[in-house]
């Protein structure tokens, strides 16, 4: 029988529309779709990452798929790894700031084909597995308290910078 069965309501992942909630993991072949579709807030905006519990619903699903991505693939350049860090500027160059082709990255970054290949489909994995971690700690505490931990976190910061 159609219909009938503990996964046909999320046999695509999804359960229903925006109000849903994304059922399977992040993979790298989503977070590379996602990437890119970065400019297109259309395409962006029916991304399965807009189904993720740390998207708000209230307004355009794109623009926060987007920041998200952005402030991850940041925090990826910023690692303290180095193979992390290459991977996140290869994604940030390529996909954010449009530098130009693979081939001009490649060059830029001093980087052989196949490094960075890897680097690129490590990035992809590594964004991926953060959104993965992201949808599990807002499943587990709710979209508004995670976002009241964010603004207690960097009030905490400024609150720190402001007694050096």
């Amino acid at each position: 029988m159609k219909g009938v069965g503990p996964r046909s309501a999320t046999a695509n992942g999804m359960d229903g529309e925006r109000g849903g909630s994304l059922q399977r993991p992040v993979t790298s072949e989503i977070v590379k779709k996602a990437l890119q579709d970065l400019r297109s807030q259309s395409a962006l905006g029916e991304s399965r990452l807009r189904l993720l519990p740390s998207v708000s619903r209230s307004g355009p699903a794109s623009v926060d798929v987007r920041a998200m991505l952005i402030d991850i693939v940041s925090e990826l350049m910023a690692s303290s790894k180095p193979r992390d860090a290459e991977a996140g500027r290869v994604i940030f160059d390529y996909y954010v700031k449009r530098v130009g082709s693979h081939e001009l990255i490649m060059e830029r970054l001093y980087l052989s084909r196949p490094t960075f290949y890897r680097r690129l489909n490590k990035g992809f994995a590594i964004v991926a597995e953060q959104l993965n971690e992201l949808t599990v700690i807002t499943a587990r505490l709710g979209f508004k308290k995670v976002a009241e931990l964010e603004e207690c976190a960097s009030f905490g910061a400024h609150s720190f910078e402001a007694t050096k």
